[in-house]
Protein backbone atom coordinates (compact mmCIF):
# COMPACT_ATOMS: atom_id res chain seq x y z
CA UNK A 1 0.00 0.00 0.00
CA UNK A 2 1.26 3.55 -0.95
CA UNK A 3 1.54 6.53 1.55
CA UNK A 4 -0.98 8.16 -1.12
CA UNK A 5 -3.95 5.63 -0.36
CA UNK A 6 -3.85 6.64 3.98
CA UNK A 7 -6.59 8.73 3.68
CA UNK A 8 -6.33 9.54 7.67
CA UNK A 9 -4.05 9.79 10.24
CA UNK A 10 -6.10 7.13 11.90
CA UNK A 11 -5.42 4.74 9.09
CA UNK A 12 -1.51 5.43 9.41
CA UNK A 13 -1.50 5.00 13.62
CA UNK A 14 -3.18 1.99 12.69
CA UNK A 15 -0.41 0.39 10.45
CA UNK A 16 2.06 1.82 12.85
CA UNK A 17 3.67 -0.96 15.46
CA UNK A 18 4.07 0.73 18.75
CA UNK A 19 6.16 -1.31 21.51
CA UNK A 20 5.35 -0.72 25.13
CA UNK A 21 8.79 0.77 27.24
CA UNK A 22 9.53 -1.03 30.10
CA UNK A 23 9.79 2.62 32.51
CA UNK A 24 7.53 4.02 35.05
CA UNK A 25 4.85 6.60 33.38
CA UNK A 26 5.27 10.34 34.57
CA UNK A 27 2.49 10.03 37.52
CA UNK A 28 4.75 7.18 39.35
CA UNK A 29 8.43 9.68 38.99
CA UNK A 30 5.77 12.58 40.90
CA UNK A 31 4.14 10.61 42.98
CA UNK A 32 8.26 9.31 44.38
CA UNK A 33 9.72 12.39 44.33
CA UNK A 34 10.36 12.49 48.01
CA UNK A 35 12.58 9.64 48.10
CA UNK A 36 15.93 9.09 47.20
CA UNK A 37 17.29 10.12 44.02
CA UNK A 38 19.21 7.88 42.58
CA UNK A 39 19.24 8.62 38.59
CA UNK A 40 17.70 8.70 35.68
CA UNK A 41 15.64 6.24 33.36
CA UNK A 42 17.31 4.75 30.55
CA UNK A 43 14.46 5.82 28.13
CA UNK A 44 12.91 8.59 28.78
CA UNK A 45 15.35 10.13 31.12
CA UNK A 46 13.24 10.63 34.03
CA UNK A 47 14.24 11.36 37.34
CA UNK A 48 14.15 8.46 39.73
CA UNK A 49 13.23 8.74 43.09
CA UNK A 50 13.28 5.90 45.33
CA UNK A 51 10.59 6.02 48.06
CA UNK A 52 10.28 2.62 49.83
CA UNK A 53 6.95 4.34 51.84
CA UNK A 54 5.22 3.66 48.22
CA UNK A 55 6.34 -0.15 48.35
CA UNK A 56 4.58 -3.35 49.91
CA UNK A 57 7.88 -2.95 51.76
CA UNK A 58 10.86 -1.10 52.61
CA UNK A 59 13.17 -3.99 51.93
CA UNK A 60 16.13 -3.51 49.15
CA UNK A 61 18.22 -6.08 47.40
CA UNK A 62 21.16 -4.88 45.53
CA UNK A 63 22.86 -7.55 43.08
CA UNK A 64 25.74 -7.22 41.07
CA UNK A 65 29.40 -8.28 40.17
CA UNK A 66 32.52 -6.75 41.43
CA UNK A 67 32.91 -3.43 39.90
CA UNK A 68 29.64 -3.08 38.68
CA UNK A 69 28.28 -0.08 41.08
CA UNK A 70 26.32 -1.58 43.69
CA UNK A 71 28.26 -0.32 45.99
CA UNK A 72 28.95 3.42 44.89
CA UNK A 73 25.14 3.04 44.96
CA UNK A 74 24.81 2.13 48.50
CA UNK A 75 27.52 4.84 49.33
CA UNK A 76 25.28 7.40 47.70
CA UNK A 77 21.89 6.39 48.97
CA UNK A 78 23.22 6.74 52.59
CA UNK A 79 24.75 10.12 51.84
CA UNK A 80 21.37 11.84 49.75
CA UNK A 81 19.32 9.94 53.15
CA UNK A 82 21.99 11.94 55.43
CA UNK A 83 21.85 14.59 53.74
CA UNK A 84 17.90 15.59 53.14
CA UNK A 85 16.23 13.65 55.95
CA UNK A 86 17.33 12.42 59.77
CA UNK A 87 19.05 9.28 59.31
CA UNK A 88 18.12 6.47 61.81
CA UNK A 89 20.42 4.02 60.00
CA UNK A 90 22.78 1.40 60.98
CA UNK A 91 25.24 -0.44 58.99
CA UNK A 92 27.20 -3.43 59.46
CA UNK A 93 30.43 -2.76 58.17
CA UNK A 94 32.16 -6.22 57.45
CA UNK A 95 35.11 -4.97 55.20
CA UNK A 96 35.40 -0.99 56.71
CA UNK A 97 34.13 0.12 52.97
CA UNK A 98 31.71 2.15 54.54
CA UNK A 99 33.58 3.91 57.02
CA UNK A 100 34.61 7.28 54.74
CA UNK A 101 31.41 8.13 54.04
CA UNK A 102 29.98 7.75 57.60
CA UNK A 103 32.56 10.13 58.50
CA UNK A 104 32.12 12.74 55.59
CA UNK A 105 28.38 12.22 56.59
CA UNK A 106 28.64 13.27 60.05
CA UNK A 107 28.13 9.95 61.65
CA UNK A 108 29.30 7.86 64.26
CA UNK A 109 31.96 4.71 64.03
CA UNK A 110 32.17 1.76 66.53
CA UNK A 111 35.00 -0.60 66.43
CA UNK A 112 34.79 -3.43 68.26
CA UNK A 113 37.41 -3.83 70.60
CA UNK A 114 38.06 0.24 71.09
CA UNK A 115 34.60 1.40 70.87
CA UNK A 116 32.55 -1.63 72.50
CA UNK A 117 33.22 -5.27 73.78
CA UNK A 118 31.02 -8.23 73.46
CA UNK A 119 31.37 -11.70 75.38
CA UNK A 120 30.01 -14.55 72.91
CA UNK A 121 28.95 -16.36 75.91
CA UNK A 122 26.19 -14.16 76.43
CA UNK A 123 24.57 -15.36 72.85
CA UNK A 124 24.98 -18.34 72.03
CA UNK A 125 22.07 -20.41 71.18
CA UNK A 126 23.14 -23.40 73.58
CA UNK A 127 20.54 -26.07 71.79
CA UNK A 128 22.91 -26.06 68.79
CA UNK A 129 26.62 -27.64 68.81
CA UNK A 130 27.28 -25.71 65.97
CA UNK A 131 27.33 -22.76 67.88
CA UNK A 132 29.80 -23.79 70.73
CA UNK A 133 31.87 -25.31 68.19
CA UNK A 134 32.15 -21.82 66.33
CA UNK A 135 33.30 -20.07 69.81
CA UNK A 136 35.94 -22.95 70.55
CA UNK A 137 37.20 -22.49 66.87
CA UNK A 138 37.57 -18.83 67.67
CA UNK A 139 39.61 -19.50 70.97
CA UNK A 140 41.92 -22.22 69.03
CA UNK A 141 42.78 -19.57 66.16
CA UNK A 142 43.89 -17.32 69.25
CA UNK A 143 45.55 -19.69 71.64
CA UNK A 144 46.65 -22.54 69.49
CA UNK A 145 45.39 -24.82 71.72
CA UNK A 146 46.11 -29.16 71.19
CA UNK A 147 42.89 -30.96 70.54
CA UNK A 148 42.83 -32.58 73.75
CA UNK A 149 42.88 -29.02 75.12
CA UNK A 150 39.58 -28.32 72.67
CA UNK A 151 38.36 -31.10 74.05
CA UNK A 152 38.86 -29.92 77.85
CA UNK A 153 37.37 -26.51 77.24
CA UNK A 154 34.38 -27.47 75.48
CA UNK A 155 33.61 -30.04 78.15
CA UNK A 156 34.20 -27.18 80.74
CA UNK A 157 31.14 -24.91 78.83
CA UNK A 158 28.72 -28.12 78.16
CA UNK A 159 28.83 -28.10 82.51
CA UNK A 160 28.35 -24.18 82.55
CA UNK A 161 25.56 -24.74 80.34
CA UNK A 162 23.70 -27.22 81.93
CA UNK A 163 24.04 -25.19 85.76
CA UNK A 164 22.48 -22.67 83.87
CA UNK A 165 26.20 -20.49 85.01
CA UNK A 166 26.92 -17.33 83.90
CA UNK A 167 29.77 -18.11 81.21
CA UNK A 168 32.66 -15.60 80.65
CA UNK A 169 35.66 -17.52 79.23
CA UNK A 170 38.10 -15.94 82.34
CA UNK A 171 35.09 -18.40 84.67
CA UNK A 172 36.20 -20.90 81.97
CA UNK A 173 39.79 -20.86 82.15
CA UNK A 174 39.74 -21.00 86.04
CA UNK A 175 38.01 -24.32 85.55
CA UNK A 176 40.20 -25.67 83.56
CA UNK A 177 43.25 -24.60 85.47
CA UNK A 178 42.56 -26.67 88.59
CA UNK A 179 43.69 -29.94 86.42
CA UNK A 180 45.33 -27.66 82.86
CA UNK A 181 47.53 -24.29 84.33
CA UNK A 182 49.10 -24.36 81.08
CA UNK A 183 45.89 -24.01 79.51
CA UNK A 184 44.46 -21.78 82.04
CA UNK A 185 47.42 -19.56 81.21
CA UNK A 186 46.27 -19.36 77.47
CA UNK A 187 42.45 -18.46 78.24
CA UNK A 188 43.27 -15.67 80.90
CA UNK A 189 45.25 -14.46 77.93
CA UNK A 190 42.28 -14.45 75.59
CA UNK A 191 39.62 -12.85 78.48
CA UNK A 192 38.72 -9.93 78.61
CA UNK A 193 39.53 -9.03 74.68
CA UNK A 194 37.50 -7.76 72.38
CA UNK A 195 35.14 -11.26 71.86
CA UNK A 196 35.55 -12.32 75.31
CA UNK A 197 34.70 -9.70 77.74
CA UNK A 198 33.65 -10.27 81.02
CA UNK A 199 30.12 -8.46 79.97
CA UNK A 200 29.09 -6.87 77.11
CA UNK A 201 29.15 -3.13 76.97
CA UNK A 202 26.78 -1.89 74.40
CA UNK A 203 22.89 -2.38 73.59
CA UNK A 204 21.40 -2.09 70.03
CA UNK A 205 19.15 1.03 71.07
CA UNK A 206 22.33 2.62 72.33
CA UNK A 207 24.13 2.28 68.96
CA UNK A 208 20.67 2.92 67.20
CA UNK A 209 21.44 6.40 67.16
CA UNK A 210 21.62 8.95 63.61
CA UNK A 211 24.14 7.31 60.97
CA UNK A 212 26.24 4.54 62.82
CA UNK A 213 28.61 2.22 61.84
CA UNK A 214 29.47 -1.23 63.61
CA UNK A 215 32.89 -1.63 61.45
CA UNK A 216 34.50 -5.42 61.70
CA UNK A 217 37.28 -4.51 59.68
CA UNK A 218 39.95 -5.15 61.78
CA UNK A 219 38.37 -8.79 62.79
CA UNK A 220 41.26 -10.46 60.99
CA UNK A 221 39.91 -14.16 61.24
CA UNK A 222 36.59 -15.02 59.01
CA UNK A 223 35.25 -17.56 61.45
CA UNK A 224 35.18 -14.77 64.18
CA UNK A 225 33.65 -11.98 61.78
CA UNK A 226 31.40 -14.24 60.45
CA UNK A 227 29.87 -15.35 64.17
CA UNK A 228 29.58 -11.21 65.22
CA UNK A 229 27.72 -10.71 62.73
CA UNK A 230 25.72 -13.45 62.85
CA UNK A 231 25.00 -12.53 66.75
CA UNK A 232 24.74 -8.51 65.60
CA UNK A 233 22.05 -9.37 63.20
CA UNK A 234 20.39 -12.02 65.94
CA UNK A 235 20.65 -8.73 68.46
CA UNK A 236 19.52 -6.30 65.81
CA UNK A 237 16.00 -8.06 64.68
CA UNK A 238 15.29 -9.13 68.62
CA UNK A 239 15.47 -4.86 69.52
CA UNK A 240 13.42 -3.95 66.84
CA UNK A 241 10.30 -3.57 68.78
CA UNK A 242 12.14 -1.76 71.38
CA UNK A 243 9.22 1.95 71.41
CA UNK A 244 13.00 4.05 71.83
CA UNK A 245 13.73 2.74 68.24
CA UNK A 246 10.90 1.46 66.40
CA UNK A 247 9.65 5.52 66.98
CA UNK A 248 12.13 6.83 65.09
CA UNK A 249 11.24 7.62 61.22
CA UNK A 250 13.38 6.85 58.21
CA UNK A 251 15.10 3.79 59.33
CA UNK A 252 17.06 1.49 57.50
CA UNK A 253 19.52 -1.64 58.11
CA UNK A 254 22.50 -1.98 55.71
CA UNK A 255 23.51 -5.20 56.29
CA UNK A 256 25.48 -5.31 52.74
CA UNK A 257 27.01 -8.99 52.53
CA UNK A 258 26.74 -9.61 56.37
CA UNK A 259 23.48 -11.40 55.61
CA UNK A 260 25.49 -14.23 54.26
CA UNK A 261 26.82 -15.46 57.57
CA UNK A 262 22.71 -15.51 59.45
CA UNK A 263 20.54 -18.61 59.40
CA UNK A 264 17.13 -18.26 57.61
CA UNK A 265 15.37 -18.50 60.92
CA UNK A 266 17.11 -14.57 62.06
CA UNK A 267 16.96 -13.74 58.54
CA UNK A 268 13.30 -14.45 58.53
CA UNK A 269 12.29 -12.70 61.63
CA UNK A 270 14.40 -9.20 60.97
CA UNK A 271 12.77 -8.93 57.58
CA UNK A 272 9.45 -9.69 59.25
CA UNK A 273 10.36 -7.76 62.40
CA UNK A 274 11.54 -4.87 59.84
CA UNK A 275 8.61 -4.50 57.70
CA UNK A 276 6.21 -4.53 60.93
CA UNK A 277 7.99 -1.59 62.56
CA UNK A 278 9.40 0.24 59.36
CA UNK A 279 12.84 -0.64 59.14
CA UNK A 280 14.21 -0.97 55.51
CA UNK A 281 16.68 -4.03 55.59
CA UNK A 282 19.14 -3.56 52.69
CA UNK A 283 21.23 -6.45 51.52
CA UNK A 284 23.84 -6.68 48.64
CA UNK A 285 25.55 -10.21 46.64
CA UNK A 286 27.31 -10.20 43.90
CA UNK A 287 24.90 -13.48 42.60
CA UNK A 288 20.87 -13.86 42.87
CA UNK A 289 21.95 -17.49 43.71
CA UNK A 290 23.21 -16.50 46.44
CA UNK A 291 20.10 -14.76 48.13
CA UNK A 292 18.04 -17.22 49.59
CA UNK A 293 13.84 -17.09 49.41
CA UNK A 294 13.24 -15.26 52.35
CA UNK A 295 15.11 -12.38 51.01
CA UNK A 296 14.05 -12.06 47.67
CA UNK A 297 10.60 -12.64 48.44
CA UNK A 298 10.59 -9.94 50.79
CA UNK A 299 12.39 -7.22 49.02
CA UNK A 300 9.83 -4.72 47.11
CA UNK A 301 12.86 -2.98 45.42
CA UNK A 302 15.41 -5.03 43.50
CA UNK A 303 18.48 -3.12 41.90
CA UNK A 304 20.20 -5.38 39.71
CA UNK A 305 23.33 -3.86 37.83
CA UNK A 306 25.82 -6.17 35.73
CA UNK A 307 25.44 -9.87 36.36
CA UNK A 308 26.44 -12.62 34.05
CA UNK A 309 25.26 -15.84 35.51
CA UNK A 310 22.69 -17.90 33.59
CA UNK A 311 21.49 -19.17 36.93
CA UNK A 312 20.93 -15.74 38.39
CA UNK A 313 19.29 -15.00 34.92
CA UNK A 314 16.97 -18.47 35.48
CA UNK A 315 15.57 -17.20 39.21
CA UNK A 316 15.13 -13.62 37.98
CA UNK A 317 12.98 -15.10 35.26
CA UNK A 318 11.52 -17.48 37.69
CA UNK A 319 10.18 -15.04 40.41
CA UNK A 320 8.76 -13.05 38.11
CA UNK A 321 11.59 -9.97 38.43
CA UNK A 322 12.11 -9.41 35.26
CA UNK A 323 11.49 -11.07 32.16
CA UNK A 324 13.91 -12.18 28.98
CA UNK A 325 13.93 -8.77 27.19
CA UNK A 326 15.35 -7.62 30.24
CA UNK A 327 17.49 -9.89 31.24
CA UNK A 328 19.19 -10.03 27.71
CA UNK A 329 20.58 -6.46 28.47
CA UNK A 330 21.89 -7.37 31.80
CA UNK A 331 25.31 -8.59 31.01
CA UNK A 332 26.41 -5.88 29.04
CA UNK A 333 25.51 -3.02 31.54
CA UNK A 334 27.82 -0.56 32.11
CA UNK A 335 29.03 0.02 35.49
CA UNK A 336 26.56 1.87 37.37
CA UNK A 337 23.85 1.31 34.71
CA UNK A 338 21.03 -1.15 36.77
CA UNK A 339 17.71 -2.55 36.49
CA UNK A 340 15.13 -1.90 38.51
CA UNK A 341 12.02 -3.45 39.94
CA UNK A 342 9.48 -1.82 42.16
CA UNK A 343 6.71 -2.99 43.70
CA UNK A 344 4.13 -1.14 44.77
CA UNK A 345 1.28 -1.22 47.94
CA UNK A 346 -1.52 0.47 45.40
CA UNK A 347 -3.77 -2.26 43.65
CA UNK A 348 -3.85 -0.36 40.35
CA UNK A 349 -0.38 0.14 40.42
CA UNK A 350 1.74 -1.90 38.59
CA UNK A 351 4.67 -3.73 38.85
CA UNK A 352 7.34 -1.36 37.59
CA UNK A 353 10.73 -2.51 35.86
CA UNK A 354 13.02 0.03 34.25
CA UNK A 355 16.57 0.80 33.74
CA UNK A 356 18.82 3.57 34.88
CA UNK A 357 20.93 4.93 32.77
CA UNK A 358 23.76 5.29 35.33
CA UNK A 359 23.16 6.16 39.46
CA UNK A 360 24.27 9.92 39.52
CA UNK A 361 26.65 10.42 42.93
CA UNK A 362 28.50 12.08 44.88
CA UNK A 363 32.50 11.70 44.55
CA UNK A 364 32.73 9.52 46.99
CA UNK A 365 37.00 9.51 48.11
CA UNK A 366 37.36 5.79 49.70
CA UNK A 367 40.59 4.65 47.57
CA UNK A 368 44.05 5.81 49.19
CA UNK A 369 47.04 5.36 46.92
CA UNK A 370 49.78 4.73 49.40
CA UNK A 371 53.70 4.01 48.59
CA UNK A 372 55.29 2.14 51.13
CA UNK A 373 53.31 3.69 54.29
CA UNK A 374 53.06 6.96 52.82
CA UNK A 375 49.49 8.26 51.52
CA UNK A 376 50.12 10.27 48.17
CA UNK A 377 46.42 10.71 47.27
CA UNK A 378 42.70 9.81 48.06
CA UNK A 379 40.78 8.67 45.02
CA UNK A 380 36.31 9.02 44.33
CA UNK A 381 35.42 5.52 43.48
CA UNK A 382 34.12 7.21 40.06
CA UNK A 383 37.71 8.11 38.71
CA UNK A 384 38.59 5.02 39.84
CA UNK A 385 36.21 3.17 37.77
CA UNK A 386 36.85 5.37 34.87
CA UNK A 387 40.46 4.85 34.83
CA UNK A 388 40.04 1.04 34.90
CA UNK A 389 37.21 1.09 32.09
CA UNK A 390 39.48 3.05 29.57
CA UNK A 391 42.26 0.52 30.06
CA UNK A 392 42.63 -1.83 27.01
CA UNK A 393 42.20 -5.21 28.65
CA UNK A 394 39.80 -7.65 29.18
CA UNK A 395 36.96 -7.51 31.02
CA UNK A 396 37.96 -10.57 33.23
CA UNK A 397 41.38 -8.18 33.75
CA UNK A 398 38.78 -5.60 35.27
CA UNK A 399 37.54 -8.14 37.55
CA UNK A 400 40.59 -8.76 38.93
CA UNK A 401 41.68 -5.61 39.83
CA UNK A 402 38.23 -4.95 41.34
CA UNK A 403 38.97 -7.74 43.38
CA UNK A 404 41.74 -6.72 44.50
CA UNK A 405 41.37 -3.27 45.32
CA UNK A 406 38.06 -4.87 47.07
CA UNK A 407 40.31 -7.33 48.85
CA UNK A 408 42.07 -5.08 50.07
CA UNK A 409 40.13 -2.20 52.13
CA UNK A 410 40.26 0.08 49.34
CA UNK A 411 43.88 0.89 49.91
CA UNK A 412 46.18 0.82 47.18
CA UNK A 413 49.50 -0.25 48.04
CA UNK A 414 50.88 1.39 44.65
CA UNK A 415 54.52 -0.95 44.66
CA UNK A 416 52.08 -4.48 45.66
CA UNK A 417 49.33 -3.49 42.59
CA UNK A 418 51.91 -2.74 40.11
CA UNK A 419 53.36 -6.07 40.56
CA UNK A 420 49.97 -7.68 41.00
CA UNK A 421 49.14 -5.66 37.22
CA UNK A 422 51.62 -7.06 36.04
CA UNK A 423 50.87 -10.44 37.42
CA UNK A 424 47.96 -10.98 35.23
CA UNK A 425 49.44 -9.49 32.19
CA UNK A 426 49.05 -6.01 31.81
CA UNK A 427 52.07 -4.13 29.98
CA UNK A 428 54.66 -1.24 31.75
CA UNK A 429 53.10 1.03 29.21
CA UNK A 430 49.42 0.38 29.90
CA UNK A 431 50.33 0.14 33.94
CA UNK A 432 51.78 4.02 33.71
CA UNK A 433 48.97 4.98 31.22
CA UNK A 434 46.27 3.55 34.04
CA UNK A 435 48.02 4.92 37.09
CA UNK A 436 48.43 8.76 35.42
CA UNK A 437 44.57 8.38 34.79
CA UNK A 438 43.92 8.02 38.52
CA UNK A 439 46.30 11.22 39.30
CA UNK A 440 49.65 9.70 40.21
CA UNK A 441 52.29 11.76 40.01
CA UNK A 442 55.69 10.58 37.68
CA UNK A 443 57.91 10.69 40.52
CA UNK A 444 55.42 8.35 42.75
CA UNK A 445 55.14 5.89 39.63
CA UNK A 446 59.43 6.19 38.98
CA UNK A 447 59.99 5.56 43.10
CA UNK A 448 57.51 2.65 43.11
CA UNK A 449 59.49 0.76 40.17
CA UNK A 450 62.73 1.86 41.60
CA UNK A 451 61.01 -0.18 44.52
CA UNK A 452 60.03 -2.94 42.84
CA UNK A 453 63.47 -3.71 41.22
CA UNK A 454 65.05 -3.57 44.29
CA UNK A 455 62.56 -6.11 45.58
CA UNK A 456 63.73 -8.73 42.57
CA UNK A 457 67.47 -8.17 43.20
CA UNK A 458 67.03 -8.67 47.51
CA UNK A 459 64.92 -11.76 45.64
CA UNK A 460 67.26 -13.19 43.32
CA UNK A 461 70.13 -12.22 46.10
CA UNK A 462 68.65 -14.29 48.73
CA UNK A 463 68.00 -17.24 46.00
CA UNK A 464 71.78 -17.62 45.30
CA UNK A 465 72.28 -18.11 48.85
Amino acid sequence: MSLSSISNSKEVIGKIYMKQMSEPDIRTIEESSTGIYLGKTLIYSLPFFLDVSVLTSPHIAVIGMTGSGKTFMLKNFIIRNSVYSEPNMLILDMNGEYRNVVQGAGGKIFRLGKDFKINLFEFLDYNQDKAVDSVIEIIEAYTKMAKDEAAVVHNAISCAISNAEKISLRAIAETVGRNWPQLKLKLRRLAGSAVFADATSFTISSLFKSLTSIDLSEIESDVEKNFISYILVRLISESLNKESINQKTNKFIILDEAWKSVENIYLSRLFREGRKYGFGIIVASQLIGDINNVILSNSSCVLVFKVQNMEDFRILEDTGIANKEHISRMPNLDMGECFVYLSFKKENSRLKRFFIKKIDGLPIYSHRIYIGDKMELEISDEKFELATRNMQIENKARLKIANFVEENGNNIEITAFMQFLTSIGISRAEIVSYLKRMGVSDAVIVEAYERISKIAIEIKEYDEK
